[in-house]
């Protein structure tokens, strides 16, 4: 009969032995991805916006450069310097003498400079206005019919012929430009009168003269379309002494509207 103390003995080392075979086994892992891990892709760079875009060809398309502003047509290479101009206004006598207001109408003809950035033009033109004035005399005419007191009428018909040069002033805009003008004039006239003495008509006169003045202008060019939009203030002076207009002169402001083409 085995003793009972030789029996826990062998059961204690049978324990032992169990729990350092279970200690000594690895314990399980996970199972391994064959496939290999993908490698870090850097960050994608945002668009530079101010890189060339590439043409639909593939070829690196350089930015635009900034657009001119366009020159004035009487300034382009391709323009051939003519002006034709054609103005219309109202001439005002009355600061100079007798005569009144009166239309006035133009034309012009002009070839601007290859000078100075073509800022000088030459330039010839016509005029023609018809001022009118009407009075009566102070004294008595012992000569005339009833109070010897004469009322008048007279119209003068001017056609005045323009010789000058016109400067424009450059500006930073090309859309308007401002000018001065002067030059020598002629005045064609013929002057008329009819009037009454004494309450008796006693007819119609007519008188013709010729004579030279000077002409200057202040104005204004605002280009649209072919050509330019003006406006201009005009001074003419000559003297005058005949029989029915004595001792005064033909000066006039007048103010004109107008449109240049450059061809």
């Amino acid at each position: 009969m085995i003793p009972r103390s030789n029996i826990v003995f062998a059961s204690t080392l049978v324990w032992a032995g169990l729990a350092g075979s279970a200690a000594a086994q690895p314990a399980p892992t996970e199972p391994v991805d064959p496939t290999p891990a993908p490698e870090a892709q850097a960050p994608t760079p945002a668009p530079d916006t101010e890189a060339p875009a590439p043409s639909p060809s593939g070829e690196v398309v350089a930015p635009a450069e900034p657009v001119e502003t366009e020159l004035p047509v009487y300034q382009r290479p391709d323009n051939s310097g003519l002006v034709v101009g054609l103005k219309v206004g109202g001439g005002f006598s009355q600061p100079f003498g007798d005569l009144g207001s009166s239309f006035v109408g133009e034309l012009e003809l002009g070839y601007v400079l290859p000078v100075l950035d073509r800022a000088l033009q030459v330039f010839v033109s016509g005029q023609y206005s018809a001022p009118e004035t009407e009075g009566r005399t102070t004294e008595p005419d012992p000569r005339l019919p009833g109070d010897g007191v004469m009322t008048y009428d007279v119209t003068q018909r001017q056609a005045i012929v323009t010789a000058g040069l016109l400067y424009r002033l450059p500006l930073a805009t090309n859309l308007f430009r401002p000018y001065a003008a002067l030059g020598g004039r002629l005045y064609l006239m013929e002057t008329e009168v009819t009037g009454t003495g004494g309450g008796e008509p006693f007819g119609q006169n007519d008188e013709t003269a010729t004579e030279p003045g000077f002409y200057a202008a202040l104005g204004g060019d605002l280009f649209v379309g072919p050509g330019a939009l003006l406006l201009e203030l005009q001074l003419g002076y000559s003297p005058l002494d005949g029989f029915i207009m004595r001792d005064t002169n033909t000066g006039a402001l007048n103010l004109a509207l107008g449109y240049r083409f450059f061809f």
